[in-house]
């Protein structure tokens, strides 16, 4: 008897395991839709989708760029979140500076349910389990703005050439878009994607793991002041950012203990906009590596889409629909350089990433 109930168990843990992992990612899809949405009612009242960076004014206070305050944010009062974004607005009305990287006051902290996938462990606001830093009780997101296809994502906006290099995604440090921009089609262009939490702020490296943390590649550093990555004598994404990074043999979850761990960790500052914080790029597939070019927290690079949903991640589309994406999905050649015009080199993947660059280009 005892025999056959262990049978029995062996073959119903699996079913009941797949089951909730099926609610969970459910659950997850929501959440993607619920951000569209957010992000359709601020275009309705505000003409415009917020800038993956923004600076804000509240009365005759404006802050400055160093304080790069996420979309995500910007979009709180359409997620029944108003009492956290007026907290901070009544701040800084009041002559204080808050700042995207405190947790010192009550509407930086604390857990938003809709912004947490409950397929990830580390989503929810937790003091971290070793080290200590001002920013652990941040409101967390797991679920970040696309930038496009554009590998050197970060840049000064005051730039001459910055709208130019910086428009290709739906979101950008360098201006606000609206629809009529996104001439590729809204069920065509992404919007927002997962990225799996970090545990907390890596001390001394000591969080590794692939889907929650960005390895340091000093090497992707182009010297081109202009923003542009390196037509030539630089290296491509799949180069500077492949497989290569992580362990081997064989074990695609943890990066090499000889490279350095960016000094930031991926969605533990809901507030802040900086690409290593509350972004990504579809550049290479869901799941993979992320790589950033400096230890600053304002690094360009490449960060990806990633969850705990097998075999791919959650996409919410302009349009509000949201779709699974396959770590699978064509990526056309990663050994290519981004392009500043035109066509994404980087497949499907990267099509769907840009807003207006003729790629009419859905899944299929």
């Amino acid at each position: 008897m005892i025999a056959i109930i262990g049978v029995l168990i062996a073959i119903l843990l699996p079913a009941v395991q797949a089951a909730r992992e099926a609610a969970r990612r459910m659950s997850c899809s929501n959440n993607v839709h619920q951000w569209v949405i957010a992000l359709q009612n601020h275009h309705d009242v505000n003409n415009n989708i917020p800038a993956a960076t923004n600076s804000i004014t509240a009365g005759s206070y404006t802050s400055t760029p160093g304080e790069p305050w996420s979309a995500t944010w910007l979009l709180l009062p359409f997620m029944e979140q108003q009492v956290k974004y007026d907290g901070m607005m009544s701040a800084l009305s009041a002559g204080s500076t808050p700042h995207t990287w405190s947790d010192s006051a009550s509407y930086m902290v604390g857990t938003v349910a809709a912004l947490c996938c409950p397929s990830n462990e580390y989503a929810t606001s937790r003091r971290q389990t070793y080290g200590s830093d001002s920013n652990a009780n941040q409101t967390r997101t797991s679920y970040h703005p696309s930038w496009g296809d554009w590998v050197r994502a970060q840049m000064n906006c005051g730039l001459a050439n910055a709208a130019k290099y910086g428009h290709r995604g739906l979101f950008t440090d360098c201006l606000k878009h609206d629809f009529a921009m996104v001439t590729d089609g809204l069920s065509n262009t992404v919007a927002v994607s997962e990225a799996v939490n970090a545990e907390n702020f890596p001390q001394n490296n000591g969080a590794r793991f692939v889907k929650g943390y960005s390895v340091l590649l000093s090497d992707m550093q182009s010297t081109y002041s202009d923003g542009s990555w390196p037509s030539s004598g630089g290296r491509s994404p799949q180069t500077a950012c492949g497989i290569s990074v992580v362990t081997e043999p064989g074990n695609n979850k943890v990066y090499k203990l000889s490279l350095s761990i960016h000094s930031t960790g991926r969605g533990l500052r809901m507030a802040d906009g900086a690409l290593c914080y509350s972004g990504f790029v579809t550049v290479m597939p869901p799941n993979s590596p992320s790589c950033l070019a400096t230890s600053d927290s304002n690094a360009w690079g490449i960060e990806s889409a990633t969850s705990n949903h097998k075999g791919g991640v959650n996409v919410g589309f302009v349009d509000g629909s949201c779709r699974f994406v396959t770590e699978t999905v064509d990526c056309g050649n990663l050994n290519s350089f981004q392009r500043l015009s035109g066509q994404s080199p980087y497949g499907i993947w990267g099509a769907l990433g840009t807003c207006d660059e003729g790629e009419p280009l859905g899944l299929q």
